[in-house]
């Protein structure tokens, strides 16, 4: 079976079951989907880095992020123990350092705090969003990808970054930023009483976003030699890479909706 036909089967089976619990799904099942999400993104993340050592590690960070999709069991916010485990791993280092032939350096420790930054800190913020925003925020994420990736197949002859990302083209670029304008445009006028000039702002901040989200773990991989962050989806690679893009786009639409959505 071609890649192609893999990733088409990959997104038929996924995309139902992801789909009914953002829609019909209570708030415990879609942070459990978000911890499960988080979880195996974050163990790839680790694993670009530590690829065959450092377990220990790996299930500590993952440990950790349960802890952050579900605070609210707990009582305390995110922030508070994003400095708890700054705090906490930094003292880990000191005593394990203060041993003979230390098997873990101080990077290592910066590598899993930053890492829970990076993908279930920003994932968690999917709690507070009402279920039609989540919709729009995967929708733009989706329309991206998606229609970045048939307009370069078709259309793209100029790179757009290769060094970062050599299948990447300019056509394949401007196809996903149209796309997500009319996405934004189309969704908003349905869903949301926002100034179309709102929602144009808003599709090609989130376009943008997504596209540079997707370059960034795209430059890691490079940087490392590594051509997918994982194998768990067929044709699509691991879960990293399925939502590089939708670590950027999140936070930008929080602040969006935050300060602009007035």
């Amino acid at each position: 079976m071609s890649p192609h036909k893999k990733r088409i089967l990959t997104s038929i089976v996924v995309l139902p079951i992801v789909s009914w619990i953002i829609l019909f799904g209570s708030n415990f099942f879609l942070q459990l989907l978000i911890f499960l999400v988080s979880s195996l993104a974050l163990f790839e993340f680790l694993s670009l880095f530590w690829k065959n050592n450092h377990l220990d590690l790996k299930i500590l960070a993952v440990l950790l992020s349960f802890l952050v999709v579900f605070h609210d069991f707990i009582h305390i916010s995110p922030e508070f123990l994003l400095i708890s485990f700054f705090w906490i791993l930094n003292l880990l280092f000191l005593f394990i350092y203060g041993k003979k032939n230390s098997p873990i350096a101080w990077l290592h420790i910066q590598l899993i705090f930053l890492g829970i930054i990076y993908i279930p800190y920003v994932l968690q913020f999917f709690q507070n969003f009402p279920r039609k925003d989540i919709v729009f925020i995967l929708g733009i994420t989706i329309v991206s990808d998606t229609c970045a990736y048939y307009a370069g197949k078709f259309f793209g002859e100029k790179k757009l970054w290769p060094k970062v990302s050599p299948k990447k083209t300019w056509m394949g670029s401007f196809g996903s930023l149209f796309s997500c304008v009319l996405f934004s445009l189309i969704y908003g006028e349905i869903f949301y009483s926002i100034s179309w000039y709102k929602l144009l702002f808003l599709g090609t901040i989130l376009n943008l976003g997504a596209q540079f989200g997707d370059l960034f773990e795209s430059a890691i991989k490079r940087h490392l030699n590594i051509k997918d962050s994982g194998f768990i989806l067929p044709g699509h690679g691991g879960i990293l890479d399925r939502i590089d893009s939708l670590l950027l786009v999140c936070p930008i639409y929080l602040i969006f909706t935050r300060y602009f959505m007035g």
